[in-house]
């Protein structure tokens, strides 16, 4: 007989939401491959050892992913045609990554003027003050990404509505005035938080990529920060071992 699976019982996210995260890695991982077909909900409950409603709401998260497909009197399989699901490559320089925001549709969230805080300030200058963003990012209608942004409000103010409606490195780029000296961001793994979570459609604690990103003009004042929050199962990093193979 198969033993109940252990599903996290420390962590405080929701058990729907952690039983989802297991499942979600037997599909990643093709334990459960394209097209294979889940046990029931009786059988899902049984084997994570929760009640049916518990699995009936892990499995209604996962179909809104995009993850499984369900059909009434056959059953609830494993998506087979996905496209290319890990789209999202990290491993961009600068033209790469304002081209792949071009397309992005977005949703504000929040925008005021603000002080960076001082767990984002670096050793370099600080605008005199910082228009804050907190955006969704999207692309065909799924959201990917949760981002907050700090621009100096100097560069805001001579677009503001430009700022609000476009990816904002779109239209520094588009800057001439503007001379980018340095450009870095810094990625780190972690899991979804409940805000965040709502926000990007996944589970709470599910994977995610957290990105800091820094620009600097050319006078070394810090005109940009970001933290990016990308949902972990559309991250791919795809790297040439061998950098100066041609």
């Amino acid at each position: 007989m198969t033993q109940p699976v252990s599903v996290f019982e420390r962590s405080s996210a929701p058990l729907y939401h952690q039983m989802a995260n297991v499942i979600r890695r037997r599909i990643e991982s093709q334990e459960w491959p394209p097209g294979f077909r889940l046990p029931n909900l009786d059988e899902l409950a049984s084997s994570f050892d929760v009640a049916r409603v518990t699995a009936r709401q892990a499995i209604s998260l996962l179909e809104k992913e995009g993850l499984i497909w369900r059909r009434q009197g056959r059953g609830t399989f494993v998506t087979e045609d996905r496209g290319e699901r890990r789209w999202l490559n990290l491993r961009l320089d600068w033209q790469e990554l304002v081209s792949m925001i071009d397309s992005t549709q977005m949703q504000m969230l929040i925008t005021d003027q603000r002080q960076l805080p001082l767990h984002l300030q670096v050793e370099q200058g600080a605008a005199p003050g910082y228009r804050y963003m907190r955006r969704v990012h999207s692309k065909n209608g799924s959201p990917y990404a949760v981002i907050d942004i700090y621009l100096d409000q100097r560069i805001y103010a001579r677009d503001p509505q430009g700022f609000e409606t476009t990816t904002v490195l779109s239209l520094l780029d588009q800057m001439p005035d503007i001379q980018i000296r340095s450009a870095r961001q810094v990625v780190t793994l972690g899991t979804a938080e409940m805000d965040i979570a709502e926000h990007l459609q996944i589970g709470v604690d599910a994977p995610v990529a957290n990105l800091h990103r820094t620009v600097l003009d050319a006078n070394n004042t810090l005109i940009y920060v970001a933290e990016v929050v990308y949902r972990g199962d559309l991250i791919k990093l795809d790297i040439n071992l061998l950098a100066d193979e041609r």
